[in-house]
């Protein structure tokens, strides 16, 4: 006779297939809903990247102007294997947005799993994740745009997902994964090394180090090893290195604080250019450095406590949503050389706290924000013709600084002592 534990686990498989059953129809669903133009600039990188992998090979790429990091062009790789020739990959480049919406997808079915861990509830929890899928801010930098924010975001939700079941080895390797597909995922790093410190110190002993730092380095090795091959490993580290100064702008179309002090258009102004002594690059990475400071501190003063046993509860996963969320806006909103696009992992994060807590506004606030940021810079849908007197950066801007003071007030204001602890393997 079969035990009531192998029943438990036939049911759970059974849901956890149709779930992803489910998710793989809404992921056709809005595949057929996928735009045929995007952003020109951009899709004419792709095409001429893609094309120079296909007919060289992928390690001769960063000699032909590529300026991004190593694992997108695997998946460009990919993309000209699948059409099998030039011709093909010129006139389908668009369908790169299909393996993009992949990573869409695939984010907000890991928001699924941390929001039915929660509610124990496997059709309310899908429907409210819908709530993000279906977000057209969410969808817009993929199906509208065509670029790949979504593939770094899902990499850094996933290694968050992990961070908070202790799982690791697993947590270093997405978050691996995402620095190699942008750089700008290293100021998440902090926040999950936090989250992690505990289990880090508790599992702590030669066997683990070992794999924490062996396996990982065995990942970026072969990450690294085409390019090794071809002896162009040091253009891949210029395109690191060189990634802060590339186009020193004060703005790079990021509707941030810098329209309000910047008279003339941001985008046209140097951000070597001086105030007070300092340039206008220091002014924007200072005040960065302080809110990133202030967004991190409850988290920080959580595991100091729990080390030196002054507290037991750890931080609860509302408060370490919110943190999520407030990381990528006040980089993208203090910071000069921003692109439009820097603040996109913030929906998922926000989205999960909104579905959690059944608090909206904020997430409202900056889906509308990140929409029209996107929109007024793209104009798919031209909604510039309306000539409304909040289309504009300033109201943008003001949209972001509302939800900021909003994310902070909720970060600091106490609550009840419902600490959440981390799962165990």
């Amino acid at each position: 006779m079969m035990s009531s534990k192998y029943w438990k686990n036939e049911k759970f498989s059974s849901s956890n297939q149709l779930t992803i059953g489910v998710f793989l129809v809404l992921y056709f669903l809005l595949a057929l809903l996928i735009p045929k133009s995007g952003h020109p600039s951009d899709f004419n990188c792709w095409t001429d990247w893609t094309s120079a992998i296909f007919t060289k090979d992928l390690g001769n790429i960063y000699s032909h102007g590529t300026n991004y990091l190593p694992l997108y062009q695997y998946f460009l790789m990919l993309f000209g294997n699948f059409q099998g020739s030039v011709s093909n990959i010129h006139s389908n480049i668009n369908s790169l947005k299909y393996m993009n919406l992949i990573f869409d997808v695939v984010g907000v079915y890991f928001v699924f799993l941390l929001i039915n861990e929660k509610l124990k509830d496997t059709k309310t929890s899908i429907l409210l994740s819908l709530l993000i899928l279906f977000n057209i801010a969410y969808l817009y930098n993929t199906m509208i745009w065509g670029q790949v924010d979504a593939i770094f975001t899902t990499f850094l939700f996933i290694a968050f997902y992990f961070s908070l079941h202790n799982k690791i080895l697993l947590t270093i390797l997405f978050c691996l994964l995402s620095i190699n597909m942008k750089l700008q995922a290293i100021i998440f790093f902090p926040f999950i090394g936090l989250i992690l410190l505990p289990s880090l110190l508790r599992k702590f002993n030669i066997k683990s180090l070992f794999t924490w730092i062996v396996v990982p380095i065995i990942l970026q090795f072969l990450i690294l090893l085409p390019f090794y091959l071809q002896g162009d490993l040091e253009k891949v580290v210029a395109v690191v290195t060189n990634s802060v100064g590339t186009f020193p702008k004060v703005s790079l179309n990021a509707y941030n604080m810098w329209y309000w002090f910047i008279d003339d258009q941001p985008m046209g102004v140097l951000d070597t250019n001086k105030y007070c002594g300092l340039s206008y690059y220091q002014w924007g990475f200072y005040s960065f450095i302080i809110a990133y400071t202030a967004t991190l501190f409850p988290l920080l003063q959580n595991r100091v406590r729990l080390l030196m046993k002054k507290q037991e509860v750890d931080l609860s996963l509302n408060k370490l949503l919110l943190i999520a969320t407030l990381i990528p806006i006040v980089f993208f909103f203090f910071n000069t050389q921003m692109h439009e696009r820097y603040s996109h992992p913030m929906l998922i994060f926000a989205g999960t706290y909104a579905i959690l807590n059944k608090k909206y506004l904020v997430y409202i606030l900056l889906s509308i924000s990140y929409f029209l940021n996107l929109e007024l810079v793209l104009d798919y849908f031209n909604i510039e013709s309306y000539n409304l007197l909040f289309l504009n950066p300033d109201f943008v801007a003001a949209i972001f600084m509302v939800a900021i003071l909003l994310l902070f007030y909720s970060l600091y204001k106490r609550e009840p002592n419902l600490g959440v602890r981390q799962k165990g393997n």
